[in-house]
């Protein structure tokens, strides 16, 4: 007697766990990772390598997408040379700016002054996009050319 009525706690204990389980855990989790459609670079799609002078101004137009949600951008220039200028009182520029985005489709458009005493040189420009899941995007990468008059 003493067994059954413990197999029947043991059952019931069970099964009051197991009914509780959330519904989160039946859905499917999102590998997915998000997609940067178009990158406009001063207003031109194929520019991968783009002459600049300093106090000129950077326009980006940037599409995102994802199958879920979107969640957060990163765009980021950083200087690539060595890290010499002929000019004086000329430093890296540097930008780093983090988007909040969300919904399925985002569209981002930034101005980005280069500073007039930016050193000349090479410069990258990647951008990458988080879903809310946490997929990365693919990173886009394009070289600037920052050149005194």
């Amino acid at each position: 007697m003493k067994n059954t009525i413990y197999s029947l706690i043991l059952v019931l204990a069970i099964a009051g766990f197991t009914s509780c389980k959330k519904d989160d855990d039946n859905k499917k989790k999102d590998t997915t990772a998000p997609v940067i459609e178009k990158v406009l670079i001063n207003g031109e799609t194929d520019s991968d390598h783009i002459h600049l002078h300093p106090g000129d101004e950077l326009e980006l137009e940037i599409h995102f997408s994802d199958n879920e949600e979107l969640k957060s951008a990163k765009v980021e220039i950083h200087h690539a040379g060595d890290g010499h200028s002929h000019r004086m009182n000329a430093v890296p520029f540097a930008y780093n700016s983090i988007l909040e985005l969300s919904g399925k489709q985002a569209h981002e458009h930034l101005d980005i002054h280069i500073p007039d005493n930016a050193a000349d040189g090479e410069y990258h420009l990647t951008v990458q996009a988080i879903d809310a899941s946490g997929n990365e995007s693919v990173l886009y990468f394009a070289e600037l050319e920052v050149e005194t008059h």
